[in-house]
């Protein structure tokens, strides 16, 4: 039993970390892009929101499916969407091709989140749930880290045209290896499942956890988007060497993610919560000091990616131990369709608050934000054992 529960988690381990892998490649090509193809800043904004947008959106659909029809059909067809992309995207040679290749990408690499997290909120009990989903989004940051570190040097030694090819080839070598051998696997569906029930997720407790987790989104997205830019503008890094730092977050997030799920299943969900964003949001302010210092940022990445980015598996184990267990998938999906939504809006207005004041202001924001919104998982009902 525990063999065959190990290789389940495997199989939906290895296809979300390429789907991941797929939507994470593209951000490292976009300076090669710009210069291939004569992209402006603001048609280079429009592909990254729109690739971002359709993945949020593609959220709630996916985890209905995924109860409706089973989480392995929808993610074998998820990936075959985001080869499809990967694809178009290794032909493009104009700004609409490439806008959509990503949006499809988006939709193909949506089926890494909800449905696989929802597979292993059926397949575990509550004791084990949050370290089961501890460890299985750590493929998020590892894709995260790999794309960052070699995506880059990958389309300046080679092509951007290579890193999609290659990223296609490895997301239908793991399709098939997961069609293939999920065979004798559940499909975890429930055909009674209708759209009349997605009431049912409607509640309070989902209004605070999209609210709690959108803080999370905030911080997540920012460290990508401005930190390695403040310490090549304002610590005088190189910004290959700034890339590393940030990606060292992520790197000891693959660590933290199925620790803090571990602490979750003895402590409680929201304690956990609650200290990991606290304590990253210490972390979050002192990233301002010493800059230039690259032993010093590192060390300080390392512990973000240890505490900040540990809540989000912890807060998903929440939404399934509240949620009857054939809307698990639904109740997944509409949290984080809504979160990704809320916090890529309220990204926007970080990057409003460095235009205006300076990292002066954006770090202590950075810091009090995600602390304070992680509060609003406190009065979310008991878990259910």
């Amino acid at each position: 039993m525990r063999s065959e529960l190990a290789k389940q988690f495997a199989l939906i381990w290895l296809l979300g970390f390429f789907a991941s892998l797929a939507r994470a490649t593209f951000y490292p090509l976009i300076p090669f892009l710009a210069s291939e193809m004569g992209l402006s800043h603001s048609q280079m904004g429009i592909i990254t929101s729109v690739t971002y947008m359709v993945y949020a959106a593609s959220q709630l659909p996916a985890g209905y499916l995924t109860d409706k029809v089973g989480f392995k059909k929808v993610m074998a067809g998820g990936a075959l969407i985001a080869a499809v992309g990967l694809t178009l995207g290794f032909t493009a040679s104009s700004y609409l091709t490439i806008l959509l290749a990503q949006a499809l990408v988006g939709v193909g690499s949506s089926a890494s989140l909800t449905p696989a997290t929802s597979a292993i909120a059926k397949l575990f009990s509550s004791k084990r749930r949050g370290f089961a989903e501890g460890l299985l989004l750590s493929y998020v940051n590892a894709s995260i880290a790999i794309s960052m570190i070699v995506g880059g040097w990958m389309a300046q030694e080679l092509s951007w045209r290579f890193v999609y090819v290659a990223s296609a080839i490895l997301m239908l070598m793991s399709a098939a290896v997961f069609i293939a051998l999920s065979k004798g696997m559940p499909a975890l569906a429930s055909p009674e499942v209708n759209l009349r029930r997605i009431k049912e997720v409607l509640s309070l407790n989902s209004c605070l956890l999209v609210v709690c987790i959108s803080m999370e989104v905030i911080g997540f997205q920012a460290l990508l988007t401005y930190v390695p830019k403040y310490l090549a503008d304002v610590g005088g890094l190189a910004l290959g060497l700034a890339v590393t730092i940030t990606a060292l977050a992520h790197v000891s997030a693959v660590f933290s993610r199925p620790l803090a799920g571990r602490l979750s299943d003895v402590m409680g969900r929201k304690r956990v919560i609650v200290l990991s964003m606290f304590i990253g949001g210490v972390f979050s302010y002192t990233l301002l000091f010493n800059p230039s210092n690259p032993f010093v940022e590192s060390a300080l990445m390392v512990g973000w990616g240890l505490t900040y980015t540990a809540m989000y598996p912890v807060a998903i184990t929440l939404i399934a131990d509240v949620t009857k267990r054939e809307l698990r998938g639904t109740s997944i999906g509409l949290v984080t369709s809504a979160a990704l939504f809320l916090g890529g809006l309220l990204q926007e207005r970080l990057g409003f608050a460095i235009d205006v004041a300076g990292y002066q202001l954006f770090f202590p924001l950075l810091a009090v934000i995600p602390a304070l919104g992680s509060l609003l998982c406190l009065p979310v009902r008991l878990e259910r054992k």
